[in-house]
């Protein structure tokens, strides 16, 4: 039993992500029985309420607020108030979905290190939970999946086999970037660059794909040996990149820091790089979303017009992976749990690292996870939907490209 301070105790129901039509519910230490959502006149199975899991309610209209009671058998257990959010205008254009610190081969976590799956899963919880993410996200409707990296724990070539697990699930073009855990150099561990390529993805330092007035962006950040991260040396590279009249989706792995003195581990991109470069994109491209990972926590903040979010790791509390629906006149984030039984059993347990300070810490409030960006011009020649492109097409590298032109699907796996 896990030691954890009063004032860290979780709610037993909340509201943790919403979208146009619907909201997810997380629950934890509620009676036996089947959970069930009351809205208006209409009722929903939710799921088991005897121990901690995740279910969604649909059919909200967009827009309003809606009263939601909650059940355990017959006894009211909890009523909501659910804010849903408008539409964003214009047509859908795009799904995306990034998946963040898997760190596949991970066996403990926590500050010392000492908790452990008690799962009887076959797959342990790193492995199991990426999986339930790409599956869940591939129900969502992705067309893409970005990796926004520390996808190994330790760059060890048994860890970079569980992650050709997670490929033979994809059936979608994706997109990979290294994080720090993949970089470390320890004994043992190979080039990044070298595990990517042998998986058909590419390595290059500036990844770009393009879906009609859609441009989605990949950098890596990694400084070798180290854990914090930078843009030098690819600078260049990354603003000729947002250098269209395309709104850019850019995804990496190290989180701008904002503050002069680091109050919080771990390291990022110092902010004095940070805003520098921050402000240097907004000059070139005013329609940009930046999205990383690596802080293990769900964040957003507007800087220089421009969206910036971190999204939490998919592995430990609470468990995510984020949805990005590009509209013609916006985009939204949304933030959702892993809802796999034994993934939500286990990313709940993770809340108590810290003495329970984790949990309150890492989810942030669900106005930094579900969030909308309105975008600030029309680009040129925006596309009629009978003539929109498929999001396969156009795959291509800042610096040349190890990938097929034709389809955007990866190469076929090498040895």
């Amino acid at each position: 039993m896990a030691f954890t301070l009063p004032f860290t105790a979780l709610p037993a129901i909340e509201v943790f992500a919403v979208d146009h039509d619907g909201a997810q519910i997380a629950w934890r230490g509620l009676p036996a029985g089947v959970l069930a959502a009351v809205v208006g006149d209409k009722e929903m199975l939710l799921g088991e309420a005897g121990r901690p899991g995740v279910g969604e309610i649909r059919g909200l209209a967009a827009g309003s607020s809606h009263r939601v009671d909650l059940y355990v058998g017959r006894i009211l257990t909890s009523r909501l108030t659910i804010d849903i959010p408008p539409r964003l205008p214009g047509r859908l254009l795009l799904k995306i979905a990034t998946i963040s610190d898997m760190h596949l081969g991970e066996e403990t976590f926590g500050l010392t290190r000492t908790m452990r799956d008690r799962t009887e899963a076959t797959d342990h919880y790193p492995l199991r939970c990426t999986l339930a993410a790409v599956r869940e996200a591939k129900s969502w409707g992705a067309q893409l999946i970005v990796f926004k990296g520390d996808i190994t724990q330790s760059g060890q070539p048994v860890h970079w086999d569980l992650f050709d697990r997670v490929l033979d699930e994809l059936d979608v073009p994706i997109m990979a970037v290294p994080g720090n855990h993949d970089v470390v150099g320890i004994k043992g561990s190979i080039d990044h660059r070298r595990a990517l390529e042998l998986r058909g993805l590419d390595s290059h330092e500036v990844q770009i794909r393009d879906h009609g007035a859609t441009r989605v962006i990949a950098v890596d950040s990694t400084i070798p040996r180290k854990g914090s991260g930078t843009f030098h040396g690819r600078f260049d590279a990354l603003m000729s990149a947002v250098d269209t009249d395309q709104r850019v989706l850019m995804f990496t792995h190290h989180h701008f820091e904002y503050t002069p003195v680091r109050y919080f581990w771990p390291p990022g991109v110092r902010s004095t790089e940070s805003a520098g470069v921050l402000e240097a994109l907004a000059g070139v491209n005013p329609d940009i979303l930046i999205s990383s990972g690596h802080t293990h926590r769900n964040r957003s903040r507007t800087t220089a017009g421009l969206l910036v979010t971190e999204v939490g790791s998919v592995k430990d509390h609470p468990g995510v992976w984020a949805g990005y629906e590009v509209h013609q006149g916006g985009v939204r984030q949304t933030v959702r749990r892993v809802a796999e039984p034994s993934c939500v059993e286990w990313t709940d347990r993770t809340s108590t690292a810290v003495v329970g300070v984790w949990g309150r810490w890492s989810p942030g409030s669900i106005d930094q996870r579900s969030v909308s960006h309105l975008w600030t011009r029309a680009p040129r020649g925006e596309p009629s939907p009978a003539s929109e492109p498929d999001v396969s097409a156009g795959h291509r590298a800042v610096a040349g490209g190890s990938q097929d032109n034709r389809t955007g699907q990866p190469k076929p796996r090498a040895g």
